[in-house]
């Protein structure tokens, strides 16, 4: 989306907007050519800073997927475009996640990207929420190709140790060989799947994978992890189609969770006051905070809210335009 960010309303929180570009204002440092930075920003980073997390776990066996600190992201923003060229704004949505709108300075043209980020498990509210937005600004910076080479390596079972909750041996990058992006690639089979048709499998819950990652659906690994959950270790053996409706349905319920867009809020407005009722009322109906906007519902929660209006008459007076 190209153009100056638009202004942000009054209780998000977001960096200053850029200055007025004018004689009487010094401009920022023009920022390198777009190639240079986008190379840049693609470059991966030393071994040492990317750390694992557990996506899943199975007993004494964990799912370990490679990440990196939200730090790391703003110290290459700050390498690639430099300290003035780029912008972050958050929305805070209802549900404790967050949407980070990441704004870039490329060739005089401000490029907006954003995504949505989850809040933590931790038992403070405030930690919950900073995991939140530190997961937004990192899946929004993968749109501009920061740690994107992370979500095409495949993820490892590893052992794990259940009562101190930690891998037995921290993961390395070594055994994760980047899985090229060309199509045609071949992925690994998990140990004792069925030769053919277990790779097969494999290969079409991959790439099936990197779609869901690529829309900002789902991180790596996830998909694995629920496949395991759903249809157990084996699933790479099971019959295609049994493995790619449990994909589907993985999906489904990412998209129920995703924003809304601006077509949904207009239609929930206008349904609102087709039935003459107020925004407050949905906010309640929802548990939201009262400061939450219609921007902040999910899918799920604005089809939710279309069902609840529908079975209202309609006001009073009212006529369609």
């Amino acid at each position: 989306m190209a153009g100056k960010p638009p202004a942000k309303s009054a209780g998000q929180s977001q960096a200053p907007p850029p200055p007025a570009e004018g004689p009487a204002t010094a401009a920022a440092p023009a920022a390198p050519p777009e190639p240079a930075i986008a190379a840049v920003l693609a470059a991966p980073f030393d071994p040492t800073e990317v750390k694992f997390k557990p996506q899943s776990i199975s007993g004494n066996r964990a799912l370990a997927v490679p990440y990196i600190d939200a730090r790391l992201v703003a110290e290459r923003l700050d390498l690639a475009v430099g300290l003035a060229n780029w912008q972050d704004a958050y929305d805070f949505r209802g549900d404790g996640s967050v949407i980070c709108r990441l704004s870039v300075r490329l060739e005089g043209e401000w490029i907006t990207k954003e995504d949505v980020g989850a809040p933590s498990e931790q038992p403070d509210e405030g930690d919950r929420q900073k995991g939140a937005v530190s997961d937004a600004l990192k899946r929004a910076a993968v749109k501009y190709g920061i740690g994107r080479y992370l979500y095409r390596m495949r993820p490892q079972w590893v052992d794990w140790d259940p009562q101190n909750r930690r891998f037995v041996r921290p993961p390395s990058l070594a055994p994760l060989e980047a899985v090229p992006a060309p199509a045609g690639r071949a992925r690994a089979a998990p140990a004792g799947a069925a030769p053919a048709a277990a790779r097969s499998v494999w290969d079409r819950a991959g790439d099936f994978e990197e779609r869901l990652v690529a829309e900002g659906l789902a991180q790596p690994g996830e998909l694995a992890a629920y496949l395991v959950a759903s249809l157990g270790e084996g699933w790479p053996g099971l019959e295609p189609a049994r493995v790619a409706a449990s994909c589907h349905e993985l999906e489904a319920r990412r998209r129920e969770l995703a924003p809304v867009k601006p077509e949904h809020v207009g239609a929930l407005k206008a349904a609102l006051d087709r039935k003459g009722q107020r925004w407050e009322q949905v906010i309640a109906r929802f548990g939201l905070h009262k400061t939450a906007r219609p921007e902040a519902l999910s899918v799920l929660q604005y089809k939710q809210a279309l069902e609840m209006l529908g079975g209202l008459p309609d006001r009073e007076g009212y006529h369609a335009a």
